[in-house]
């Protein structure tokens, strides 16, 4: 498994060089664009072409969760919140539960540090109430007790948009949506070819790592990325009880998002994210009830989530 792993990377990596190549050889044929004079007239219309730029970047706010269609958010009925890449890199969360941990109507509880199990309520609903999606695929685990998500698992970086959806959705998502939905969208490149690379370094020994290469173009986009957060973590056990073993916490997650319109009637999207997660967790005392370290005591965690979609156009 970890062979395969390894080749797929490979291919992908071989792919995107190739295809960056590709999109640096320098076009020929294009006009130099041609130079505007300074009047008087055209610095009055400045203004107004910014505000309909402006105008139509709002169009474009659009969000998916409240009727599974894009639709503007201004047109949407629904109890509809988006928090964006912008404001959840200027908070510096790090995982879903962070990023909801200050949104209103919603309670998360986390026992330990990162890694510890996590609880996502909406409005007074269930964890198991909650409905947890990346790009539209449903995410929560059919394994755990209520079929709940595993929302400390699902890192950040590499996120353009997270949906919430408060109340009532059953009618669109089944069962698991009763108190609400969470929509985590993945980016969607406009430019490029390109490439991102950031370190993070902090107290404990944490350290998170991203490298993303993107392509956008008109016709096709792809978008790979891979992330590894890591922490020594502390320690869940009380340490004025003689625990002083640190529970680590390690994530590595791999995301690719790709797409095309080969036709004028045919739009494809391919979506694919791997996570492998392994956290350090302490044992309880039977006599105390109370926790307390067990170096041996760690639980490993995958979750592989994958769509292949189209839509057809007969207008």
């Amino acid at each position: 498994m970890k062979t395969l792993k390894f080749l797929v990377i490979i291919g992908i990596w071989i792919f995107a060089s190739a295809a960056f190549a590709q999109e640096n050889q320098p076009e020929s044929g294009k006009d130099k664009p041609e130079e505007k004079s300074g009047t008087s007239e055209q610095n009055q219309k400045k203004p107004e072409e910014e505000k309909k730029v402006k105008a139509e970047e709002q169009k474009m706010d659009v969000v998916v969760t409240a009727s599974r269609f894009e639709k503007p958010s201004e047109e949407v009925a629904k109890s509809v919140e988006v928090m964006r890449k912008p404001e959840l890199e200027s908070k510096g969360v790090k995982t879903l539960s962070e990023a909801l941990a200050n949104t209103a109507g919603i309670i998360t509880t986390r026992t330990g540090g990162y890694g510890g199990e996590t609880g996502i309520y909406i409005r007074g609903g269930l964890t198991e109430q909650v409905l947890v999606m990346v790009d539209g695929i449903e995410a929560n685990d059919p394994m755990a007790v209520g079929r709940s998500a595993q929302a400390e698992l699902f890192a950040m970086p590499g996120v353009d948009r997270v949906e919430i959806l408060q109340g009532p959705a059953s009618t669109l998502y089944g069962s698991d949506a009763e108190a609400g939905v969470i929509n985590i969208v993945s980016e969607r490149p406009l430019g490029g070819p390109g490439a991102n690379f950031y370190l993070e370094g902090g107290s404990f020994d944490t350290f998170q790592e991203l490298g993303e290469f993107y392509l956008g173009r008109s016709g096709y986009f792809a978008d790979f990325s891979v992330g590894n957060f890591s922490t020594a973590g502390i320690s869940t056990a009380s340490e004025e009880l003689g625990n002083h073993e640190r529970d680590g916490y390690q994530n590595l997650t791999f995301s690719l998002k790709a797409g095309g319109k080969p036709t004028s009637w045919l739009e494809l999207e391919a979506v694919g994210k791997a996570i492998q997660a392994k956290t350090d967790l302490d044992t309880v005392n039977l006599l105390t009830g109370l926790p307390e370290d067990d170096p041996n005591y760690t639980a490993k965690s995958t979750i592989y989530l994958s769509s292949l979609s189209g839509n057809i156009y007969t207008g």
